[in-house]
């Protein structure tokens, strides 16, 4: 089921719409398809188009599946385009069953029929194995997704606030305060909503004038009905906030070295 996004959002982000070939591009489809998963296509329909190596049951059940490809260039269902390698992965998963039934058919009948598999299989990882292989150590970068001080506030924020205390934070996807506390927020990471196709132009703007300290600001923390708000790395990097104006107005009910946490209330 697709469900359309916000209908305030930009034309260009309501879905789904047609996007035939997905993200071909230039290429004809077929081609961009053979070039991105090698002999799979061959082998999948030689699986399902006969009784080589799969039951006729077993197809049936297989070759629906290849209704999620075909809509999956088709149309886009999401507002990124790329969000529809979250359908395509249920037709690789399932048609995987039949490429493998394929491959393990041929290294059964010979020996050659054995070397030929393993190096078809091997051509079918190559690619995957390859492009990973640049991401680990040591030649690959290391990400830390939360630090040890991250840990440790979202463990006081957990014992200090209730559960449903509702806190302004920046704009970051690895937020403590939601991924870690589990509290909601005013607005969440910006990259997500669009994804999304949720219109969140005006939370963001109404959260950049809190930050900012403007006359206002007490009015939209009580339309938001926030308990929180959250002074940190990204919030002092994408807003500047005055310090001196959240000490005057809020009470500071949590302190890290690189972290204020102040109460609305």
């Amino acid at each position: 089921m697709a469900v359309p996004g916000d209908p305030g959002a930009p034309p260009e982000l309501q879905y789904p719409r047609w996007m035939i070939g997905w993200m071909s591009g230039i290429d004809f489809p077929p081609w961009f398809w053979i070039k991105n998963t090698g002999l799979f296509w061959p082998l999948l329909g030689l699986a399902l188009m006969s009784p080589l190596a799969l039951r006729g049951r077993t197809r049936l059940i297989i070759a629906p599946f290849s209704l999620v490809f075909l809509a999956a260039n088709l149309a886009r269902f999401q507002p990124w385009d790329w969000d529809n390698s979250k359908l395509l992965v249920f037709w690789y998963m399932a048609s995987a069953v039949a490429v493998g039934a394929v491959l393990v058919r041929l290294a059964r009948a010979h020996l050659v029929g054995a070397i030929v598999a393993a190096v078809i299989w091997l051509s079918l990882v190559a690619s995957g194995v390859l492009s990973l292989l640049q991401f680990l150590p040591p030649q690959g970068p290391a990400y830390a997704w939360f630090s040890d001080e991250d840990l440790q506030l979202a463990a006081q924020v957990r014992r200090l606030t209730p559960p449903r205390a509702v806190f302004v934070t920046g704009p970051e996807p690895n937020n403590p305060i939601s991924g870690l506390a589990g509290r909601p927020l005013v607005m969440g990471y910006p990259g997500w909503l669009w994804s999304q196709a949720i219109n969140y132009a005006q939370r963001e703007a109404d959260i950049a004038r809190i930050y900012h300290g403007v006359p206002e600001a007490i009015g939209l923390l009580r339309q938001y009905h926030v308990d929180y708000i959250v002074i940190g790395p990204t919030e002092r990097t994408v807003f500047q906030p005055d310090a001196n104006y959240f000490d005057a107005q809020f009470r500071l009910v949590l302190h890290t070295p690189h972290y204020d946490i102040y109460a609305v209330h």
